[in-house]
């Protein structure tokens, strides 16, 4: 493997990339939600507007809002058949792989147990704190304007009515963040408890807080949850049916063919701000980022993040939980800064019975994360190591 920098690498690349957007679109295949009709989809299943907590505007705009957050809620779980063209690729996955995310004690069946998931998939704050606000900023950088509140008021109480326990960081947020994560008296899906969202507690050891005594290992380690891949028809009756339907999981999905071919242009970029590759970067970023809901980021946006920044973080939070991170922070060469212990914070979810303050308290997740570098490079498969003699082990595989 060459160390000496090639540009032509970036050229082929781009030629590549854009090849493949190309192809794509000419088979039929577009971004989800840019279409009309994409955003009728829940007013055809007859599903309510999800609860966003202090949510401000006009009538209109608020339910332009909720309209996106079920329409990305459909992106990431519609099939084909459904009309949607986003997914190029998808991997066959059971409902386990969904179920496996959903919270535990999400209602009390008529026989009078308690039915829920596993609560196996559970964001870290830096997840958490990298959606951007519904401003299209990251939080830190709003915070920094006087735009958004204080890094050290994230996690205190926002003051929203029957909620007094709901964060700072949850409120103000975009589409995304209300349609993939849950958190802490959140709404959790449409309808999945018998017709009825879930209003998450992680506090509460009755609810879905920590309870060794009921769950040996089913707890949201961090205090947040995930529910991006369930469908938000599912709907659970009381005596334990009703189903949940496979994931349209997505291997290579539109979104990834624009920023691929952004990532390219902002290498071949001179200035990353101003020539022709900048601003072709920018209109491919702004088409996933403006999906989204989100205003276009200009080049006025660049004296906060520079473009190679800006897509990075696109990339972490429209594939969020898709798979994609440990590849591309591997491609990035920046694996310590991200995957190293320590890095990971969340929550004081793992106790029981704490009281507010000590719950809402950030603390390095309990778990024996390390990195390596020789990560970097994947192994060679043993068998192959074992039948030729001559051939060398990866550095940092050993022989």
């Amino acid at each position: 493997m060459s160390t000496t920098y090639d540009r032509e690498k970036w050229v082929r690349a781009e030629e590549a990339a854009q090849e493949a957007l190309n192809a794509a679109l000419d088979a039929g295949h577009y971004l989800f939600g840019t279409r009309a009709g994409d955003e009728s989809l829940q007013e055809q299943k007859g599903l309510p507007m999800p609860y966003i907590p202090n949510i401000e505007g006009t009538d209109t705009e608020v339910k332009a809002f909720q309209n996106k957050v079920l329409t990305l809620r459909y992106m990431m779980t519609a099939k084909g058949s459904d009309g949607n063209l986003e997914i190029l690729w998808e991997l066959h996955k059971t409902t386990n792989f969904v179920f496996g995310s959903i919270p535990n004690n999400i209602m009390k069946l008529n026989n009078g147990s308690e039915y829920g998931g596993w609560s196996s998939t559970s964001p870290y704050l830096y997840a958490v704190e990298h959606f951007y606000t519904n401003k299209g900023t990251l939080p830190k950088i709003a915070a920094s304007k006087n735009e958004y509140p204080a890094e050290s008021k994230w996690l205190d109480p926002a003051g929203v009515t029957g909620r007094s326990e709901l964060f700072n960081i949850c409120v103000a947020r975009e589409p995304r963040f209300y349609a993939w994560l849950g958190f802490h008296q959140g709404d959790y899906s449409s309808r999945l408890a018998n017709g009825q969202p879930i209003q998450i507690d992680t506090r509460d050891p009755d609810k879905q807080g920590y309870n060794p005594a009921k769950y040996n290992r089913n707890h949201l380690v961090t205090g947040f949850a995930i529910q991006k891949f369930l469908d938000p028809n599912t709907q659970l009756d009381l005596s334990g049916g009703g189903g949940i339907p496979n994931p349209a999981y997505p291997l290579i999905r539109m979104a990834d063919l624009y920023l691929m071919l952004a990532e390219c242009q902002a290498n071949l970029s001179s200035d990353g701000k101003s020539d022709t590759y900048a601003t072709e970067a920018l209109k491919n970023l702004n088409a996933v980022h403006q999906r989204a809901g989100l205003k276009a980021i200009t080049k006025e946006d660049l004296t906060d993040m520079p473009l190679m920044e800006w897509i990075k973080n696109e990339r972490y939070v429209e594939f969020y939980a898709e798979g994609q991170r440990y590849f591309d922070v591997r491609r990035w060469v920046e694996g310590g800064k991200y995957l190293a212990a320590g890095k990971r914070e969340g929550l004081r979810a793992e106790e029981k019975g704490l009281e507010y303050d000590e719950f809402r308290q950030r603390i390095k997740v309990n778990q024996p994360y390390e990195w390596n570098n020789r990560q970097y490079i994947l192994p060679i498969y043993y068998v192959d190591v074992n039948s030729n003699p001559q051939l060398v082990q990866a550095p940092g595989y050993g022989n």
